[in-house]
């Protein structure tokens, strides 16, 4: 089996690791029908995958020691808790064959790295500004204006997940979070990419995004461990 054929049988749950593959940028370390391990080599990712403990500890044998993890469902999250800090995600995917359309009034443009210290202050989960200026150096970010002012802002992570969502706060209520989204799936399936992102588990106001814009739910939860 490859770790394709492993990954095909849950494309919600399993839309990150399809789009590492998609992309090239993951090494398979072990795959059977049951298990999967694979090392992300842009994000330094270590990944685990696996329906039983018996499974899961023989994948875990062929995992590097990266100091970033990536544990799809809660066994493989508890074998890996010797790592300090973490996430919890609800995996969410657009499966729709047309894209959402644009919003009206809303410009959206590719940022660069003269927005650098803007979008550094304004999105808190930033893990520092090397990485912001990184995204806006590889066109990864795109900006809401209104009337030639920047409102807001959304970017694709170093692994292929959209995120890095923020509307500054002058501009909320808007809609413009939904017109962001939308642009960021529209370019993922325009670019033949899997338009997909992690919710960290308790943020409401994203889960009630995603439903709007038609976007479906993983069963399971994805786990970062630091």
């Amino acid at each position: 089996m490859t770790a394709a054929e492993y990954l095909a049988s849950e494309p919600v749950g399993n839309a990150d690791l399809l789009e590492m593959l998609r992309r090239g940028t993951a090494d398979v370390l072990y795959c059977t029908q049951h298990a999967l391990a694979m090392h992300e080599r842009v994000s330094g990712a270590a990944v685990l995958c696996a329906e039983t403990e018996r499974e899961a500890r023989a994948a875990l044998e062929h995992l590097p020691h990266t100091g970033l993890y990536v544990a799809h469902g809660a066994l493989c999250a508890r074998l890996l808790r010797e790592e300090t800090g973490g996430q919890k995600c609800r995996q969410a995917r657009y499966l729709r064959p047309v894209p959402p359309a644009p919003v009206p009034g809303v410009e959206l443009r590719i940022l660069d790295e003269s927005h650098t210290d803007l979008v550094f202050e304004h999105y808190h989960m930033a893990p520092g500004r090397d990485y912001v200026a990184e995204r806006l150096a590889a066109g990864a970010m795109t900006g809401a204006f209104l009337d030639g002012v920047l409102a807001g802002f959304i970017g694709i992570h170093e692994e292929g997940s959209i995120g890095m969502l923020e509307v500054l706060p002058a501009y909320r209520r808007r809609g413009l979070g939904y017109a962001l989204e939308a642009g960021a799936i529209r370019r993922a399936l325009k670019e033949g990419a899997i338009p997909y992102c992690q919710v960290i588990e308790g943020n409401t106001a994203s889960m009630e995004l995603q439903k709007k814009l038609g976007l479906e739910f993983s069963d399971g939860f994805v786990y970062w461990l630091f």
